[in-house]
């Protein structure tokens, strides 16, 4: 990385740090601009991008993911632009990874449950909750996915 890569870098994360959004989306646009595979930026595009163009997350998600199969945050990034995407399926799978890949973590295994919920499996999904309470207790998301499975669950049809 070269010195103005990290100088750009840095002032992306300041801006965002300060929720300056689209101060931070020029920076990382101008940083991409030279270094198209600038892992970090992409990464971080890809969290800028999440709410308002799952497609555009999805795709900076999947550059960092091509490039390097063992970056845990590009493949979660993945899944939850897939996911909002409705690509319940795919978001899916790409959970599963990301579980198998960190099993000890309470808040991957909460979004596993979300997301076996929105693939149609809300048996899985408490299971996966359930997981993720064990894990860490004191996970507010673990409980909130447990709370809404079983609501799922124990809905009349």
């Amino acid at each position: 990385m070269t010195e103005q890569d990290a100088f750009l870098f840095a002032a992306a994360q300041r801006r965002h740090a300060a929720n300056d959004r689209t101060g931070a989306l020029v920076l990382l646009d101008e940083l991409l601009r030279v270094r198209s595979d600038h892992a970090p930026a992409l990464l971080m595009l890809a969290e800028l991008q999440l709410a308002t163009s799952p497609v555009a997350a999805a795709n900076a998600a999947h550059r960092v993911f091509q490039s390097n199969q063992s970056d845990h945050q590009a493949l979660e990034l993945l899944a939850r632009a897939l996911s909002a995407m409705g690509r319940h399926d795919e978001a899916l799978h790409a959970f599963r990874d990301l579980a198998a890949a960190k099993p000890a973590n309470a808040l991957v295994r909460a979004n596993l449950a979300i997301s076996l919920l929105r693939a149609g499996d809300p048996r899985g999904a408490v299971a996966a909750a359930e997981h993720a309470v064990e894990l860490d207790p004191s996970a507010p998301e673990a409980h909130a996915a447990l709370g809404h499975a079983h609501n799922v669950l124990h809905q009349p049809d």
